[in-house]
Formats: structure tokens, sequence, C-alpha cells
């Protein structure tokens, strides 16, 4: 990352971070909300809720792929 732009950096530090913390939180609320619904409707939520924040994602960032 020698090149690499001060936001790319500070990006490729919290990456992990993000992703330990979404992983984890995960579990936590399929532990609370397993009891009160369906396997298949709390699925069902939790990849329309990943697909609304990605779009948003993509929607603020605006990269040339």
């Amino acid at each position: 990352m020698t090149g690499a732009s001060p936001r790319a950096r500070i990006m490729a530090s919290c990456a992990p971070v993000a992703f330990i913390v979404l992983w984890s939180s995960a579990f936590i609320a399929a532990r609370a909300g397993l009891p009160h619904v369906s396997p298949l409707l709390f699925l069902a939520a939790r990849f329309v809720l990943a697909t609304v924040l990605l779009a948003a994602f993509c929607a603020v960032w605006k990269q040339d792929w």
C-alpha cells in the first residue's frame, strides 16, 4: 500500500474491525430473534437488510468499476 491515498489506508485499516463487528453482531441478533420468528423469515430479513445497506454504500461511494 505504498502509493495508496490516506483514505484508502484508513479504509484498509478499518475493514477487519468492521468485519469482526458485523460477524459477531449476527450471532447476537440470531440469538435474540430466532425465538420470535421462523428461521426462513429471519434469514430473508437479514438478506434484505444487507442488500439495502450495500446498495446505499454503493450509491454513496460511486466507484468506477
